[in-house]
């Protein structure tokens, strides 16, 4: 199942064909990717009474009116059914998902996709348990650093098990979880990663960044991605540039950037090794042409110039955060 995937019922109407089209469809939940939606709508409870037991994909990601009461017991509900649970979507307030994780202790045997969001705008207390265990797991979401334990690093083959190919972190705000040395560590522990997506969207502090560029070039040693396919980054240049001295991606066909600096401030010479070592992104960028409209600079590959979706995409967006920043 595609992790961004929003969850069908397709399966509802043939059901309700005939006895045999029903039987031959529930006899075949793996095959047909057949899962229990629980949502907003959904009376959990009945569901989980009178359903066959087909694995259950908790999803509550979209921007719906919340009921803390009733959503909250229908979370725990599905959650209950920990060994059936393949798939886990919430996006919710740090005080809801405090009492969620509550429920999120042990082993979730058959769980393949965890996207977290808190929509609180600070999130102090709300962390996964230490216990928590998805030895199956492929997609991991999160919002930030902060939903997982406290730990150095804060990611390790607990949370994220050999199985895991694809990683998406979308802001960070602890100042300790900011530097780059700290983020391939955590990169260290997912040898078959395929995609991974980094969203920077606070500010991170020069002073952290101007220490992981002494250790770089104190030590060389570099991280190799073997089956990194897919990168995408938004946030400061500085940050990514030691991020990419730390790296290679030999397998990389498609490199996303958006960088928040002004033109004027960019340097990229960690950027073009790390193209250079990736055979197939390398050749894209030989035919590649550079396109200016509202302050966007995008490059992107001579294949599919008029589509949008080269192999290489470059630009910059001076984001609002960055703007505050230099005021103060």
């Amino acid at each position: 199942m595609n992790p961004n995937q929003y969850p069908q019922y397709w399966r509802h109407k043939l059901t309700h064909v005939c006895q045999r089209w029903r039987r031959i469809i529930l006899d075949s939940p793996n095959r047909l990717s057949l899962t229990l939606v629980c949502t907003h709508r959904t009376p959990v409870e009945d569901l989980l009474a009178h359903s066959p037991a087909v694995p259950i994909t908790i999803y509550y990601g979209n921007p719906e009116p919340y009921d803390p009461q009733n959503d909250l017991e229908n979370i725990r509900l599905a959650l209950l059914r920990r060994d059936r649970v393949c798939r886990i979507n919430l996006h919710l307030p740090s005080s809801s998902l405090r009492e969620v994780f509550e429920y999120m202790k042990g082993s979730f045997a058959v769980l393949e996709t965890l996207q977290l969001y808190c929509s609180s705008l600070e999130n102090k207390d709300a962390r996964l348990p230490s216990t928590f265990e998805a030895p199956k797991l492929r997609h991991l979401q999160l919002s930030d650093f902060a939903l997982v334990p406290q730990k150095t690093p804060p990611l390790n083959t607990t949370i994220c098990p050999p199985s895991l190919v694809s990683f998406s972190l979308g802001e960070v705000a602890p100042v300790k979880y900011q530097s780059p040395a700290l983020f391939v560590k955590c990169l260290s522990v997912m040898p078959q990663l395929k995609c991974l997506k980094i969203g920077y969207l606070f500010p991170v502090e020069e002073q952290t960044t101007n220490r992981d560029k002494s250790s770089q070039q104190a030590s060389h040693s570099t991280l190799r991605l073997t089956n990194l396919e897919e990168l995408q980054y938004h946030g400061g240049s500085d940050y990514f540039e030691v991020l990419a001295a730390r790296i290679t991606a030999p397998s990389l066909k498609k490199l996303s950037l958006t960088f928040t600096d002004s033109l004027e401030d960019v340097t990229l010479p960690n950027l073009s090794v790390l193209i250079r070592g990736a055979t197939d992104l390398s050749e894209s960028c030989k035919f590649a042409r550079v396109r200016f409209k509202d302050n966007t600079s995008i490059v992107m590959d001579q294949n599919e110039l008029w589509t949008g979706r080269g192999a290489f995409e470059l630009m910059f967006s001076l984001h609002p955060c960055k703007v505050l920043s230099k005021r103060n």
